[in-house]
């Protein structure tokens, strides 16, 4: 009689090519973005805990406990390198974490149809800093771009193409302010443009 186990091991499994790095393209996708900035997520709602959770509610299933920052509901499904995730977008990261912490704290504080004057945030290399604020929300378009990959067919090279170059996308120039004195805050808003000046407008 032939024990099932070992004819389970004489089969193998088809070759499985892991997924590479939407960003890089080369190595193999095994780190998961934040879908919200940890540090923003530590800031406003603070460290949920077991015995003290928040809860996460989306389209697919409303209030899921949260009990730790690092939950995977928290994370983008759509993954990308180590080192894309860390060396090289870490620039991109810090970036944002300023200018998070400037608008919470602003006074007075930010109102719809207003602007944020970005060298007031970033007194140096104003103009390098907020690409670099541009560049850390492309890497989370990216990642929602790839999500709906298979419904939305997307070219993604622009974005790739950007974190190779210190400039990001004229693609974005519909959805985030270009201009470097003058930034859009949320790219969930509208921006037009009247008489070379941006205002946003609440969808």
């Amino acid at each position: 009689m032939t024990d099932r186990s070992t004819v389970a091991q004489k089969v193998k499994a088809p070759d499985v090519v892991p997924p590479l790095c939407w960003i890089c393209n080369r190595n193999e996708a095994n780190s998961r973005e934040h879908k919200t900035k940890r540090s923003d997520l530590l800031a406003v709602l603070g460290n949920p805990t077991q015995a003290a959770p928040f809860y996460y509610h989306d389209l697919s299933q409303p209030n899921r406990p949260v009990k730790s920052l690092n939950a995977k509901v928290l994370k983008a499904p759509i993954r990308i390198c180590v080192e894309c995730n860390s060396a090289r977008t870490q620039p991109h990261d810090r970036a944002w974490e300023r200018m998070s912490e400037y608008l919470r704290k602003r006074h007075p504080p930010i109102k719809v149809d207003g602007f944020v004057r970005c060298n007031r945030i970033f007194r140096h290399d104003t103009r390098r800093e907020m690409t670099n604020v541009h560049l850390y929300f492309l890497k989370l378009f990216g990642c929602m771009l790839c999500e709906v990959a298979p419904r939305v067919p997307i070219d993604i090279a622009p974005f790739s193409d950007a974190n190779e170059r210190p400039c990001a996308p004229r693609s974005l120039s519909s959805i985030w302010e270009v201009r470097w004195h003058r930034w859009a805050v949320r790219p969930a808003l509208r921006v037009e443009r009247a008489r070379g000046r941006y205002r946003l407008l609440a969808l």
